[in-house]
């Protein structure tokens, strides 16, 4: 879920910033819902049913989420045929890496369909442990490698299902929701204590321009 392309898409379905937030992505310095697998998927599943409905096919749904609508637009107009197989063939028709796109999620999609017989059957692959979670709150801002600490789980299976959280704790000065395994919900009852202990060596500072951060240390954990 963390992955970024060479321009700037992100996450598990490669949004770019601006089209991240018109299907409501939150974005900034503490997070990045672009990497939320759980959100991101439905904002994907909305923007490829909006271009779906504008294009009239899955083929040239497709190709837009890849290469954007107005330039698959562009394309309709400049060479009068709104079928993708006939834009893929036309030299200039499409970007060579959208006219590869489409044809590799509908070749996924058939051994998706057809495992078995294709050699991916439950005899042929381990899949996955299942990311199951439940959600709590956090009154304030904490490190999730702490979290993981305090309730003896694995820190890089947190991390993976709270990608979004980019700078790897919960933003200060407000609440924030996070997912933790499922089997460790009675054990975040249980740590109350320990979190607001946490949470009292910590603190927020400004470092102004020409100032050194050690000149703030007073024998205190720094979030910065």
């Amino acid at each position: 879920p963390r992955v970024r392309s060479r321009v700037g898409a992100a996450g598990l379905w490669q949004f770019m910033e601006a089209t991240g937030n018109v299907y409501g992505l939150h974005q900034d310095f503490w997070v990045d819902e672009r990497f939320d697998v759980e959100k991101s998927t439905y904002a994907a599943a909305a923007y490829l049913s909006d271009l779906h409905a504008r294009f009239g096919s899955w083929e040239l749904a497709l190709a837009a989420y890849n290469a954007g609508d107005g330039l698959v637009m562009k394309a309709i107009e400049r060479h009068n045929t709104n079928s993708f197989w006939a834009l893929a063939t036309i030299e200039s028709g499409l970007p060579y890496a959208s006219v590869n796109y489409v044809p590799k999620i509908i070749a996924a999609a058939l051994v998706g369909r057809n495992r078995d017989a294709l050699g991916y059957g439950p005899k042929d692959l381990t899949p996955d442990a299942e990311l199951d979670w439940v959600e709590v709150k956090l009154a304030r801002s904490t490190s999730l490698s702490e979290l993981a600490r305090l309730l003896d789980t694995d820190a890089g299976r947190l991390a993976e299902i709270n990608a979004a959280l980019i700078r790897g704790r919960t933003p200060p000065e407000r609440p924030t929701i996070v997912r933790i395994p499922r089997d460790r919900a009675d054990a975040f009852a249980a740590i109350r204590t320990e979190l607001e202990a946490l949470w009292r060596t910590e603190g927020t500072v400004t470092v102004k321009h020409g100032e050194a951060l050690y000149s703030h240390l007073h024998n205190s954990y720094l979030e910065v």
